[in-house]
């Protein structure tokens, strides 16, 4: 199993009360799957994506269209879901403290 990215195109997210303004954002989930395939299915049965389905279904388009797909690996190969995995780049961490020592 790999895990994945998933991300909607860009949406407009309307408040909770009246007068709030309407913001501009993509919903994102993060689906542990086979494939970029299985990711898609997956991915719009979560909470996460609520807001994209119903927008689709407000529209009468596939919610499985236009999702982008993105394995979630660091340039090096390593996974960085954060979420199902704790796995760590060393590469990857030295990079980030070199970045923060220089700031």
């Amino acid at each position: 199993m790999k895990h994945y990215w998933v991300v909607s195109p860009e949406m407009e997210f309307r408040g909770s009360g009246w007068y709030d303004p309407p913001e501009i954002g993509h919903c994102v989930v993060l689906v542990e799957a086979q494939n970029k395939r299985d990711a898609r299915r997956k991915a719009i049965k979560e909470k996460e994506m609520k807001e994209w389905v119903h927008e689709c279904k407000s529209d009468k388009a596939c919610p499985l269209a236009h999702l982008k797909v993105e394995e979630a690996v660091c340039p090096h190969g390593i996974c960085e879901c954060g979420t199902f995995c704790h796995n760590v780049c060393n590469v990857c961490e030295e990079e980030r403290e070199r970045e923060f020592r220089e700031i």
